[in-house]
């Protein structure tokens, strides 16, 4: 029997079902704290479309998705697509039940967009079985996310870096040690200072261009509650670790991050621009790492999108498939009508931002 969750309450009676499927197919945000506080920040033009597949009265698959109304077009999307860029995954039982729950998303005819999901995964494999059986109008994106496999010491895993790399880490550290006492904190705080921290990695991720694209979670009112929120129920479970760098005492990169299923999961990254000359969230990045070596973790996950800075670590990527598909030559129209004029507000935005950056720049010189 195949259920679609509309709303709040329906959707918390299967909490533990969500949790159960996700620890499955070990993956942190496809857990129920990340999901429900998606649902906490949903658009006022989306609307939760959990499909829930059930069997003899147990829960065997989900799609945790929204339905997103937008002018005369409406698509399903997964379930906190339109606030993160990460991976996404359906939640599944078995082979079978996955298949159920694709046939009865497939039955539904409404454009789909499916982002972030792992090329080499069984649901993206059954999928396109499907959808390649249908009269629809495809479009596909490839991306990828970087991660590094733990399989050596520390000391060992460094030895592989090239010279130049470790001496320029080298380099970056005197500098900031010439300026104070460089110290670095990784942990899972204590519930009664976790609003501090959290106050200090809001500070340092606004400090540079995130705030001036609008982006930064202490300006972006969604984001920063949905972390805050995020990091509440993750701090329960002790899987949140909040990592600084600080000069004498001062915080001047941060990140938020969770330990999950024996990997380290970086969620958010920040640094003080005005330090910007001995690249603090790189030497913090280096100690994230190396920690995660002590600790005899399984891998670092870096979500996220493909940085060019984070190959001075690994070349190692996950490959991920964006999946467009429509079902009607019109929704597919007004889609791409859509798109384009988000496009062009976009860059005007990010022109207008720049130039006042600029005129920033000289006023104070």
């Amino acid at each position: 029997m195949i259920r679609i969750i509309e709303n709040r309450e329906a959707f918390e009676s299967i909490q533990e079902d969500i949790n159960r499927l996700a620890d499955k197919i070990q993956m942190p945000l496809m857990r129920f704290e990340w999901l429900v506080n998606c649902a906490n920040t949903v658009a006022p033009n989306e609307k939760l479309f959990v499909i829930v597949l059930f069997s003899g009265g147990n829960v065997k698959a989900i799609a945790p998705m929204v339905l997103v109304k937008k002018f005369f077009s409406e698509r399903l999307e997964m379930l906190g697509a339109s606030l993160h860029n990460e991976p996404v995954s359906f939640l599944y039982e078995d082979e079978d039940s996955l298949l159920v729950l694709l046939q009865a998303i497939n039955s539904l005819k409404k454009t789909i967009f499916l982002n972030g999901i792992r090329e080499s995964s069984l649901e993206m494999v059954k999928f396109e079985q499907l959808i390649t059986r249908q009269h629809s109008i495809n479009f596909v994106g490839n991306g990828n996310v970087p991660y590094l496999p733990i399989t050596d010491t520390w000391e060992n895993f460094q030895r592989n870096i090239s010279s130049s790399r470790r001496s320029s880490l080298r380099r970056l550290k005197r500098m900031a040690e010439s300026i104070g006492q460089v110290s670095i904190e990784i942990k899972c705080p204590p519930a009664y200072s976790v609003d501090q921290y959290l106050d200090e990695i809001f500070e340092i991720e606004a400090s540079g261009w995130k705030k001036r694209m609008g982006t930064a979670m202490m300006t972006n009112k969604k984001l920063g509650d949905f972390f805050r929120d995020y990091s509440r129920e993750t701090l329960n479970l002790n899987m949140l670790r909040l990592c600084f760098l600080r000069i004498d005492g001062t915080a001047i990169a941060a990140q938020i991050g969770l330990e999950y299923a024996n990997r380290f999961w970086i969620l958010k990254i920040g640094h003080n621009e005005k330090h910007a000359k001995f690249s603090p969230g790189i030497l913090l990045m280096n100690e994230v790492i190396r920690y995660s070596f002590e600790k005899k973790l399984d891998a670092i996950e870096f979500l996220g999108s493909n940085e060019k800075w984070l190959h001075i670590w690994t070349n190692h990527l996950h490959n991920i498939i964006s999946y467009r598909i429509y079902y009607s030559p019109i929704s597919c129209f007004f889609d791409f009508t859509n798109a384009f004029t988000r496009l062009l507000s976009k860059r005007a935005h990010s022109f207008l931002s720049k130039k006042q950056h600029r005129i920033g720049d000289v006023s104070n010189a």
